[in-house]
């Protein structure tokens, strides 16, 4: 392993040495932990550069004859080392595991500055608008996670994304823009669309508002092109894709312009809702009718007004207290 890494400080790996550095970084994520530990390590230009590289090697290959000996300096010099790197390390982990543990070949600056990650997330009740490293605008909506590089890398521009965002993203030829949601992929050059993936609900949702967009599974068996105004609709049951047509902007895109829409939503669905929307729980103490749908929309709405309105349909009574709604049966 010591001279697949040496090669790949050095960019001279071929394609199957490439293919077993990837393999013995999937195996394991302490392989790649150490795989950076290394990287970071050689990384340093003074004379204990064999001893260093001697010592992180020990490890990789699990050489019990070790002998080195380090007086108490050298272990104090070892440790600051160690912690000085140790911040780098997770972060260049984490790009790893974003990417499948798969292996550019970097560039002598890559090698010295591991990828950062950055994180932007939203509480219920809360919305977040930010732009990425590339100038692409992201609307964030409530109770949701971006994961993203400090700077992205030159051959392309990848995301993760766990719940809810609008994207409008920089055109750029030579990068595709990739979102990684629950086990879908979404790729673009430049367009605008939403994505909704929330961790609790069975379905992962990308409409298009302008331009194309491809949305495929992890395993590349469904793929779909959408173009403006086209909804894919991916089954976690199934795990097929669907390709329907957008009736009203609002019903995808809404949320941007504080519109709460429950289009053919039961009970379940609708406290979901409304709990991101507002930040708030439900305690239901009554029966309620959970095969039942409901359809309405509200611009800007209180939540007053909105469980007025869902207390009349479902006929219960409710109190709300500080960020809790006691549901209850109607007298």
């Amino acid at each position: 392993m010591d001279q697949l890494i040496s090669k790949y400080l050095n960019n001279t790996l071929t394609k199957e040495e490439t293919q077993n550095l990837e393999s013995w970084l999937r195996k394991d994520v302490k392989n790649r932990i150490e795989f950076e530990n290394i990287v970071a390590h050689l990384s340093h230009q003074d004379g204990e550069l064999a001893t260093i590289k001697e010592q992180v090697f020990s490890r990789v290959i699990n050489q019990k004859d070790q002998k080195t000996k380090l007086n108490f300096n050298q272990k104090l010099r070892y440790i600051i080392r160690v912690a000085a790197v140790f911040v780098m390390v997770f972060g260049a982990a984490m790009y790893l595991i974003l990417n499948d543990g798969q292996v550019d070949q970097p560039s002598k600056a890559s090698q010295q500055e591991p990828i950062n990650q950055i994180e932007k997330e939203t509480a219920f009740g809360q919305q977040l608008s930010f732009k990425l490293p590339d100038g692409t605008l992201v609307k964030l909506n409530a109770g949701s996670k971006l994961v993203f590089p400090k700077q992205f890398s030159l051959e392309r521009r990848e995301v993760a994304l766990i719940g809810e965002a609008f994207f409008e993203v920089e055109r750029d030829e030579t990068r595709p823009f990739l979102i990684k949601t629950n086990k879908i992929n979404v790729s673009v050059l430049g367009t605008s669309f939403n994505v909704r993936s929330y961790g609790n609900e069975a379905n992962v949702l990308v409409g298009v508002k302008t331009g194309r967009v491809m949305v495929s599974t992890e395993d590349g068996k469904e793929e779909v092109i959408l173009a403006q105004r086209d909804l894919a609709d991916y089954s976690l049951a199934t795990h097929k894709i669907t390709k329907e047509v957008i009736e009203e902007n609002a019903l995808v895109f809404g949320w941007m312009d504080r519109e709460l829409i429950l289009k053919d939503y039961n009970i379940e669905q609708i406290m979901d809702e409304v709990s991101r929307w507002f930040d708030v729980q439900f305690d239901v103490r009554s029966s309620l009718d959970k095969k039942r749908k409901f359809t309405t929309r509200y611009k800007d709405p209180t939540l007053k007004s909105v469980m007025e309105s869902l207390s009349y349909a479902y006929e219960f009574d409710y109190q709300i207290e500080n960020k809790t709604i006691t549901i209850m049966t109607r007298k």
